[in-house]
């Protein structure tokens, strides 16, 4: 009868201790899960005023309101992925920018409430960053007294410099744009090499692709639909699934590259790439973790279902 008074009242007290600290007793500025003991709202008004480009900004703010007054966050990239509808592999890269000049980082030996935890925290410090030029309200149009037109010829003269300098500023534009009409093939061009770069340094083609169709082939591919129909099917058999993910590499390639496959059997590429992939099935069941399992798989359909199409097309030259 003793013993089991001693459990019930131990148990009672580990229940008040567990109530205390969720409730009434919780150290000044811990984490539980989203909710915070203090505002973010003091680091990201700082997050706001740095000179950054927009999406290292956009992502920033992300981890800033997650943040409390010091700073310390911890979500997951998947999470600041989805809050910014970025992809996570664009979020590593710009969470691995922001940390090499120091708007981030990553302290080790910090816990949430006490308890250790494996989750990485990050450190928000928008005081190392370049902040924007001061605002100025009104921009150019500031008024002053000596800028109204009135029977003084000071204030006649101030308006005709700032009309005589509008008129000057809307006649080279329009002569800039003139010469981009003049030249529409340069332009053209010019704007084209400007989004290929732009997609280059966005999406690096990995080592395999060699080659100008291999990589054109490679950016046709959408792997983020792949990921989605590997999520969508998982309740499949590996091979079902596996089949599920080829179907949607090829039906994408086939749309974004119509003009250079339009010679190929949609259905032969999908026939001959799976029966490769389904050699290596046993390498990727392996692969305990899911969110790794599905990176490997996209990998892997995106890279043989290229190489079939680049075979097919020499030898149907």
């Amino acid at each position: 009868m003793e013993a089991n008074v001693r459990k019930v009242s131990s148990f009672g007290r580990l229940i008040s201790h567990v109530i205390r600290f969720f409730v009434c007793e919780r150290p000044s500025g811990v984490l539980v899960g989203r909710m915070m003991t203090r505002d973010s709202v003091r680091v990201m008004a700082q997050v706001w005023e740095l000179d950054l480009p927009e999406a290292q900004k956009f992502v920033l703010l992300a981890f800033a309101d997650h943040a409390n007054d010091d700073g310390l966050c911890f979500p997951s990239i998947p999470r600041i992925a989805w809050k910014c509808g970025f992809s996570v592999r664009q979020v590593q890269r710009i969470t691995a920018i922001l940390r090499k000049v120091g708007l981030l980082s990553a302290p080790k030996g910090i816990s949430r409430g006490g308890f250790s935890s494996h989750t990485t925290h990050y450190q928000v410090c928008p005081e190392r960053g370049d902040k924007l030029s001061p605002f100025v309200p009104g921009g150019g149009d500031k008024r002053s007294g000596h800028g109204v037109t009135s029977a003084t010829r000071t204030g006649d003269t101030h308006v005709t410099r700032i009309i005589k300098n509008r008129h000057s500023q809307s006649v080279a534009a329009r002569n800039n744009r003139a010469r981009h009409i003049d030249d529409p093939v340069e332009n053209s061009e010019r704007q084209s090499i400007s989004l290929k770069s732009v997609a280059e340094r966005m999406h690096p083609v990995p080592a395999w692709v060699h080659g100008e169709l291999a990589e054109s082939l490679y950016r046709g591919v959408h792997s983020q639909k792949i990921a989605a129909i590997f999520f969508d099917s998982k309740s499949l058999s590996p091979e079902e699934q596996l089949a599920d993910c080829v179907r949607v590499a090829v039906a994408t390639l086939v749309t974004n590259r119509v003009a250079t496959l339009k010679r190929l059997d949609a259905g032969r590429v999908e026939r001959l790439s799976f029966d490769e992939l389904r050699n290596g099935l046993v390498t990727l069941r392996n692969v305990k973790n899911f969110e790794d399992r599905k990176r490997e798989t996209v990998r892997a359909v995106t890279r043989v279902v290229v190489q079939t199409c680049i075979r097919l097309l020499e030898v149907a030259a």
